[in-house]
C-alpha cells in the first residue's frame, strides 16, 4: 500500500463505529451486522470546508437488502450531536446524501440538494465499485458506479452533481449499514482512500501538475480530484503547537527555582499543584507577575511575592509559596503565548488599558475598566473569538465563560452552574473580529473595577471549541478536532452539577487519558476514576468514562481543545 508513516492516508475511524460495524484490514473494511439498525462508520480524516477536492471508492463485497445486513456509502456532515443546530438522541444521525444498493441516491436533512435525473435506477451487484468525488471549494458531490457518474456527472468538468450544497462545512466519508427483515447475513464494502493497491492489483499511485497524490484507484480520478492523505492536507498556520502553547510539568523544592521547558516567554500561566488540594493559580504578563487570581474562587484579585515572580524566555521562575512550590510535590502548568507586550486597545467604546495580542494563535488577553453601562471591548484578533473568560479583579464577582457561541448565556468557571440565559452578560451580541459586548453585569462591567478577559479564536490544526452530546457509554463519541490535543477542558452545560474537567498529554502521556484528572472549579489534585477517561487521538478525543460531567447521556458537552499537532503531523498513540 501507498500509506507510510511519512504520508498517512484516510482510513475508516475504529473509534467510531460503535457496536455497528467491525472493521478489519487495516480499517478498510467495514463489515455491519444483522441487528443494528443504522450502522455507521466515518473516514478518519475530514473534508474540511473550501480545502479542495476528493476522491474514493469503495468496493461491495457482499450484501443481503432483504434479508440480511445492506451498506449505503455516504458523505455526510457529522455534527458530534447536532443537527441544523436541535440536540439529536444520536449524533449519527445528521446532514447527508448516500448511494443504496438500489442505485437510487437519497439525501437526509437540510445540507444536500439531490440534482434532478441522478437516480440510476439499477441494483448493485456484489463486486461493484461505488466512485464518490466531493468539491468542497463549489460544494458539489458526484456519486458513480464502476466508472460511470450517476446522470451524465463529470467532476473533473465540474458538471452535472449529483448533490449540491450550500451552507459551509466539514464532511467525512461514511459507510452506513441497515438491517432487512432477516439474518441471512452481514454485509461487507472494502473502502479505498488512494492507498489500496488491490484495487488495482498493483500499486500505480501517480501525482498531479502540483506533485500532489491522486493515489491508487482502479478507476480514473477526475481532474483535479485528490486522494484523502496527509501530504494533501493543507499546510497548517502552526505546524509546532508547542510554540503557541505548552503543558509544562515540575517537583517544588520549597526555595525558589526558574521553570523551563515551555519553549517560549508565557503570557498566560496556568498553575495547579497535582499532589495536594490546593487553589488554581492564573498569573498573566497584563496584570504583571505577583498577581494572582483563581479559576475555582470568586476571589478578588491577590498580591503573592512568593508565587510566579517573573516570566522567562522559556518559562517562568517561582518563590517558595506552597501552592507554587512545596518540596517534592508535582506540579502542572499550562502555557499560553500572548504578544510579550501590550498596549490600549480603543476598538471599543472602554478602551483596554492594556491588551496583549497573538493573533497566529488566536489568544489575547486584555484588561478593561468597566463603567455600568453597555459597552464593546476591543480584543485584537481580527476575528470574531469562540471563547470569551472574564474574571473581576476587584471585587469578589464570579467568572464569567462566553462559550458556545451563544451570547444569551454564560458559564462561570469557578461553580458547576449550567448555561445561564443572561441579557445583561454580554447584552445579547455576539464577539465581532475588533470587540465583543458586555452589558450591566457587574460581573463583567461593574463600574470603576478591573477585568481581565482571556479571548480565544480558533485556529484550523492548533485550537478548536465547540460542543458534543453525551451517550453516558464507555464507547463514547469521536470528537473531531483536526489535531492531536495537547489540552482538553469540557463542562457539561445543559444542566448543573457538573465540573469542569481537565485532560492533557504530560500528566497522561499515554491512552487512557483521566488517570490524573482534575476539575477547573475544585481544589483537589490528581484522581484517578475510570469513569472520566478519554483516549486522545491523532484526530481529536474520544469519550470512555461515563461520568456525567464528560459524557452524560443526552447532555450537551462544550469543549475547548488546544493541539499537541496538526491532523498532517500526528500520530496515533
Amino acid at each position: 500500500m501507498l500509506d507510510t508513516p511519512t504520508n498517512n492516508f484516510c482510513t475508516l475511524d475504529e473509534g467510531d463505529t460503535g457496536s455497528y460495524a467491525t472493521l478489519t484490514q487495516g480499517a478498510l473494511t467495514s463489515e455491519g451486522n444483522t441487528s443494528a439498525d443504522a450502522g455507521w462508520t466515518h473516514s478518519t480524516m475530514a473534508m474540511m470546508d473550501g480545502s479542495g477536492k476528493w476522491y474514493s471508492e469503495h468496493r461491495v463485497v457482499e450484501f443481503f437488502e432483504t434479508g440480511g445486513s445492506y451498506p449505503s456509502i455516504v458523505v455526510s456532515s457529522v455534527k458530534d450531536g447536532y443537527y441544523n443546530g436541535t440536540l439529536l438522541t444520536s449524533r449519527y444521525y445528521a446532514d447527508y446524501c448516500k448511494l443504496k444498493p438500489s442505485g437510487d441516491v437519497e439525501e437526509n436533512g437540510s445540507l444536500f440538494t439531490e440534482q434532478s435525473g441522478m437516480d440510476t435506477g439499477s441494483d448493485l451487484s456484489a463486486g461493484d465499485i461505488i466512485n464518490v468525488a466531493v468539491d468542497t471549494d463549489n460544494k458539489k458531490v458526484w456519486f458513480g458506479i464502476n466508472g460511470t457518474w450517476n446522470g451524465s456527472g463529470n467532476p473533473g468538468g465540474n458538471s452535472n452533481p449529483t448533490f449540491t450544497y450550500s451552507t459551509a462545512t466539514d464532511l467525512v466519508f461514511s459507510c452506513q449499514h441497515l438491517h432487512g427483515t432477516g439474518s441471512e447475513g452481514t454485509s461487507t464494502v472494502v473502502s479505498n482512500f488512494g492507498q489500496n493497491g488491490t484495487f488495482n492489483g498493483a500499486i500505480t499511485a501517480a501525482g498531479n501538475s502540483d506533485g500532489n497524490d491522486i493515489g491508487d484507484f482502479k478507476y480514473s480520478v477526475p481532474s483535479g480530484f485528490l486522494a484523502l492523505c496527509a501530504s494533501n492536507i493543507s499546510t497548517p498556520t502552526i505546524k509546532k503547537p508547542s510554540d503557541h502553547f505548552n503543558p509544562v510539568l515540575y517537583t517544588g523544592n520549597g526555595s525558589t527555582q526558574s521553570i523551563t521547558g515551555a519553549g517560549f516567554q508565557p503570557d498566560l500561566v496556568w498553575i495547579k499543584n497535582r499532589s495536594a488540594s490546593d487553589n488554581h493559580k492564573l498569573t498573566d504578563a497584563v496584570r504583571g507577575v505577583t498577581k494572582e487570581i483563581e479559576s475555582n474562587t470568586n476571589d478578588i484579585e491577590a498580591t503573592n511575592d512568593d508565587g510566579l515572580t517573573a516570566f522567562g524566555s522559556d518559562g517562568f521562575s517561582l518563590g517558595d509559596d506552597d501552592e507554587y512550590n512545596t518540596n517534592t510535590e508535582n506540579y502542572v502548568s499550562w502555557n499560553w503565548k500572548a504578544g510579550n507586550s501590550s498596549a490600549s486597545n480603543e476598538d471599543g467604546s472602554i478602551n483596554t488599558t492594556a491588551t496583549s495580542v497573538n493573533t497566529t494563535a488566536g489568544f489575547s488577553i486584555s484588561n478593561y475598566q468597566g463603567t455600568g453601562s453597555n459597552a464593546t471591548v476591543g480584543h485584537g484578533l481580527g476575528v470574531a473569538p469562540s471563547v470569551i473568560i472574564i474574571k473581576n479583579r476587584d471585587t469578589d464577582d464570579n467568572w464569567r465563560v462566553y462559550s458556545l457561541n451563544d451570547p444569551t448565556d454564560y458559564l462561570a468557571l469557578n461553580w458547576t452552574g449550567a448555561s445561564t440565559d443572561d441579557n445583561t452578560t454580554w447584552n445579547d451580541t455576539a464577539p465581532t473580529s475588533s470587540v465583543f459586548t458586555i452589558g450591566t453585569d457587574t460581573n463583567v462591567n461593574r463600574s470603576g473595577d478591573d477585568f481581565i478577559a482571556y479571548c480565544f479564536a480558533e485556529v484550523a490544526g492548533f485550537s478548536k471549541f465547540g460542543k458534543y452530546l453525551g451517550n453516558g457509554d464507555t464507547n463514547g463519541s469521536v470528537i473531531r478536532l483536526g489535531f492531536k490535543p495537547a489540552f482538553v477542558i469540557v463542562k457539561k452545560s445543559s444542566s448543573s452539577g457538573s465540573s469542569w474537567f481537565m485532560w492533557d498529554n504530560k500528566r497522561d502521556s499515554y491512552n487512557p487519558v483521566g488517570v490524573n484528572s482534575m476539575w477547573a472549579d475544585a481544589v483537589n489534585g490528581d484522581t484517578d476514576h475510570s469513569s472520566y477517561y478519554v483516549d486522545f487521538l491523532s484526530n481529536g478525543f474520544k469519550l470512555r468514562g461515563t461520568n456525567a460531567g464528560s459524557n452524560a447521556s443526552g447532555g450537551t458537552i462544550m469543549y475547548m481543545a488546544w493541539a499537541e499537532a496538526p491532523l498532517s503531523y500526528s500520530t496515533a498513540r
